[in-house]
C-alpha cells in the first residue's frame, strides 16, 4: 500500500468529518504522525484543491471539491437511479421526508433525501451515517443480512449504546421484519422523530438498501406509519425491480 497516498485520504477524511476546521497539533497527535509530516501533506491536498486554510485560525478545512466528487458519485449511483422516481412517488403521497440508506457493515449511510415541505427537525442527512440497529431503515436492512448476529455482537462491544441490545429479542424481531418487509421506529435515532422503512432486494436476495419515510411523531403516527406500510413495500418493491433490471 503507497503509505503517501493512505495518510492523505486519512487526513482528507479527519478534515471532512469534522465539525469546524482542524488544527496540525490536534491532526498529529490524533493520527500519531509527525507535524512537519502532516503539514506537508495538507500543503499537497492544498494545492490540488481539496483543502483550503482558514486565515485567522491557521485551520484547515475541506473545499467544495470533496462535495462536488461526492455528488458524482452519488448522483451516478445504481440504487440512486432506480430508487429516485418512487422516493418521489412515496413524497407525494406522503408529504414527508423520504430517505434512501444503504448498509456499511453496522451502520446505515444516508444516499438520498427528498425533504418534506415542512423541514424535520434533527433528521439525518445524505452523506451522514448513523448505527443501522437505531433507525427503521437500518433495521429493516439488518434483519435480511446472512451474518446479522454477528454485526449485533460486533456493535454491543464496540458502540457505547451496545448493551441496549437484546441480541434475543432482536433477532426475534428482525424475523418478523423479513415476512412483513417493513418496519417502524418511533424515536429511534432522534428523539420525536418516527419512520417507517422497507427493505429494497438485490439480486442475491439481500437488502441492498431502504427507503423510509421520516416524520415527527405528532404528525407520523405509529396509526398512520402502519397506514403507509403498502404505500412503502410497493416503492420499495419496484425499486427493487428496476435495481435487478438494471
Amino acid at each position: 500500500m503507497d503509505t503517501t497516498i493512505a495518510k492523505g485520504l486519512r487526513l482528507l477524511n479527519r478534515i471532512a468529518h469534522a465539525d469546524a476546521p482542524v488544527g496540525v497539533t490536534a491532526m498529529a497527535k490524533e493520527m500519531g504522525l509527525e507535524k512537519s509530516n502532516v503539514h506537508r501533506t495538507l500543503t499537497t491536498l492544498m494545492t490540488l484543491g481539496y483543502v483550503q486554510k482558514d486565515g485567522a485560525t491557521g485551520r484547515y478545512g475541506p473545499t467544495l471539491k470533496v462535495w462536488e466528487l461526492g455528488m458524482k458519485v452519488v448522483t451516478r449511483h445504481p440504487m440512486v437511479r432506480a430508487a429516485r422516481p418512487f422516493m418521489q412517488m412515496l413524497h407525494q403521497q406522503t408529504q414527508e421526508t423520504i430517505h434512501l440508506t444503504i448498509l456499511d457493515g453496522a451502520d446505515c449511510i444516508y444516499l438520498d433525501q427528498i425533504r418534506a415541505p415542512v423541514p424535520v427537525r434533527s433528521t439525518p442527512v445524505p452523506g451522514h451515517r448513523v448505527p443501522a440497529i437505531f433507525p427503521a431503515s437500518g433495521r429493516v436492512q439488518l434483519a435480511f443480512q446472512p451474518n446479522v448476529e454477528e454485526i449485533i455482537n460486533v456493535f454491543r462491544t464496540s458502540h457505547p449504546r451496545g448493551k441496549e441490545i437484546k441480541v434475543a429479542a432482536t433477532l426475534k424481531e428482525f424475523a418478523t421484519i423479513r415476512q412483513q418487509g417493513v418496519t417502524f421506529t418511533e424515536s429511534g435515532w432522534s428523539t420525536g422523530i418516527n419512520s417507517i422503512a422497507g427493505a429494497i432486494i438485490g439480486r442475491d436476495g439481500f437488502a441492498a438498501a431502504a427507503i423510509a419515510v421520516c416524520g415527527p411523531a405528532e404528525r407520523l403516527t405509529l396509526e398512520r406509519m402502519e397506514g403507509l406500510s403498502e404505500e412503502v413495500l410497493n416503492a420499495c418493491t419496484q425499486a427493487g425491480d428496476s435495481l435487478r433490471g438494471s
